[in-house]
């Protein structure tokens, strides 16, 4: 297991989750709206896509500090293709995804480190 800790003098979000196999997304519909299950499910690798969906979530409510909104609430496609407030940033380290989420505001001639 690992866990993961950043610094910043700006607002961000970041979680770390292993790539779990075999989810059954159907008991995500909470979580997860129509689209980003269909997604997930017709992609060619389910588990990961999974995973980095769940990652942005709980990136995103860490970032605003806000646990009492159903993840359903933040949609994927709404910050993936109108990414008009925040800087996303995802990676594969082993068999862990790792999801960064900074308000674009807060970039304006700042390193984010």
């Amino acid at each position: 297991k690992y866990v993961i800790l950043a610094l910043s003098h700006m607002h961000l979000g970041v979680d770390i989750e292993k790539i779990q196999r075999n989810n059954v997304i159907s008991d995500y519909g909470m979580i997860f709206s129509k689209d980003e299950l269909e997604r997930i499910r017709v992609s060619s690798n389910p588990d990961k896509l999974f995973t980095i969906f769940w990652t942005i979530k709980e990136s995103l409510i860490k970032l605003k500090n806000d646990d009492s909104k159903l993840f359903n609430f933040y949609k994927i496609n709404s910050l993936l293709l109108d990414d008009s407030q925040f800087l996303l940033n995802y990676f594969q380290f082993k068999n862990y995804i790792i999801s960064v989420l900074i308000k674009k505001g807060e970039l304006e001639g700042r390193s984010p480190l």
